[in-house]
């Protein structure tokens, strides 16, 4: 947390910038590149409700462009979960990762890495992510 805030201020935000990237998003075709990825794919969002910078929608549309993407919703979390809850956050990648077999030394706890991610196959269906530690 302190990193982020140090990086804050040592590279403060600029609207304008923000602003000007926001409106060049609709413009880029991603689904060409989408399709061609191969490797596992994970869509961590934050809630519904509590991600006010990219509407969950929108990043659930990953899941309809990526072959076989997954999904999982970061609970009691907006747009920065990987901040806000890092241990949860690290707890989902590493669930995935155990999964599709990225790391088969890694061995989580059962409830942790089960029921955790879902499929895409059959649409974009969000379900809830281990808890971990609130941050």
């Amino acid at each position: 947390m302190r990193r982020a805030l140090r990086t804050l201020f040592e590279a403060p935000l600029s609207l304008s910038q923000m602003a000007a990237r926001a409106r060049m998003i609709p413009l880029v075709d991603v689904g060409p590149d989408c399709m061609r990825i191969t490797a596992p794919a994970l869509v961590v969002t934050g809630e519904r409700d509590l991600d006010h910078v990219v509407p969950v929608d929108g990043s659930c549309e990953y899941l309809r462009l990526i072959p076989d993407a997954r999904a999982v919703v970061l609970e009691r979390t907006g747009h920065l979960g990987s901040i806000t809850r890092p241990d949860a956050f690290a707890a989902i990648v590493r669930a995935f990762t155990v999964d599709v077999g990225a790391d088969p030394r890694a061995r989580p706890p059962l409830d942790d890495a089960r029921g955790a991610l879902s499929s895409s196959k059959g649409g974009p269906t969000h379900r809830s992510a281990p808890t971990g530690r609130v941050a």
